[in-house]
């Protein structure tokens, strides 16, 4: 998930607008609108998120994680064209930082745009092998959104070596293999998960099928 979970608001800006890169010659804080209607409270949180991540920005312009800080402000408000244009950013910076990779991913996601999301996760993964969380939104989305069962099996095998034990992605192999009726696969990591977890009653109701 990408960092921030204050509330979910909306900010204008054109549907289907491309993300215009940042320059210096750019306000990156240009077009921010406070919805009307927010409580007192809401609007001085915003209020102070806002000023913070100006506060960065005016500190440290030209280092990644301010442009990571300013998507996810923008990401905030509903501007997503406007957070993928500082993810942008943040990755000419620092190209193989992982935040901006994956928040894009996340983003286009939200946008409908599986296959860029599929390609910012998968340069996610090459600037962080080892979280198994990559590989498995990875593999969702080639099983549930793009139609690709073979890429999604090879994305799971893969992410397997840095999941050790690891319950939703266990979870999630085994319901793959179970989908696409691989039964001797659904059986081994069913009974993988069951013995991680033995005192989890409710896993050997699940996975009944795969322990008989």
């Amino acid at each position: 998930m990408i960092v921030f979970a204050l509330v979910v608001l909306a900010v204008v800006w054109r549907p289907g607008a491309p993300a215009a890169p940042y320059s210096g010659k750019v306000d990156p804080f240009a077009g921010l609108v406070y919805p009307s209607g927010l409580d007192a409270d809401t609007r001085a949180v915003m209020e102070e998120k806002v000023s913070s991540t100006k506060a960065m920005y005016e500190r440290d312009p030209d280092i990644w994680e301010t442009w990571i800080a300013i998507g996810n402000l923008r990401q905030l408000l509903g501007d997503r064209r406007g957070a993928i244009a500082a993810y942008e950013q943040s990755l000419k910076l620092q190209e193989n930082n992982v935040l901006g990779n994956r928040n894009m991913a996340e983003v286009y996601v939200q946008l409908g745009d599986y296959e860029k999301a599929a390609r910012n996760f998968e340069l996610a993964i090459g600037s962080n092998f080892a979280d198994p969380d990559l590989y498995l939104k990875l593999a969702l989305l080639y099983e549930q959104k793009l139609n690709r069962p073979d890429l999604a099996e090879v994305t799971y095998r893969q992410g397997l070596n840095y999941a050790a034990q690891n319950r939703e992605y266990l979870s999630s192999l085994a319901a793959f293999y179970k989908q696409q009726g691989k039964w001797e696969q659904y059986r081994e990591y069913a009974r993988e998960l069951v013995q991680a977890y033995p005192e989890d009653g409710s896993l050997k109701e699940v996975y009944r099928d795969a322990l008989e």
